[in-house]
């Protein structure tokens, strides 16, 4: 997946919010999901203050914002952003990842 890829990749995996809202911002893990599972298991660090998990990999990540705040599919538009070098913050329930909180440059406890 490249920045330009956000438009196709939200309506293909069908993320919309509720009543067909286009979601505000949707950020993509540009690696394959075992290693996005890691993060849950033994590549990742509980932070016990806010129960998210961080990654000890750091992983480049696609966010795609949408252009016009409102819209609803499938007029779902977004500009994507590339970041390299980020270590995520997730999460976790039952050794999955279940919601993206955000990302860092560098963790710091």
């Amino acid at each position: 997946m490249t920045k330009n890829d956000c438009d196709s990749e939200i309506s293909k995996r069908k993320i919309f919010m509720n009543k067909n809202s286009c979601k505000k911002i949707n950020t993509f893990i540009l690696a394959d999901e075992k290693k996005v599972k890691a993060i849950c298991e033994r590549e990742g660090k509980l932070n016990k203050k806010d129960g998210m998990t961080y990654s000890k990999t750091k992983f480049n990540i696609v966010v795609c914002k949408l252009t016009k705040p409102g819209a609803k599919k499938p007029n779902c538009h977004y500009n994507g952003e590339l970041l390299n070098k980020k270590v995520v913050v997730v999460k976790c329930e039952g050794g999955f990842p279940v919601h993206y909180q955000g990302d860092k440059l560098n963790f710091a406890e």
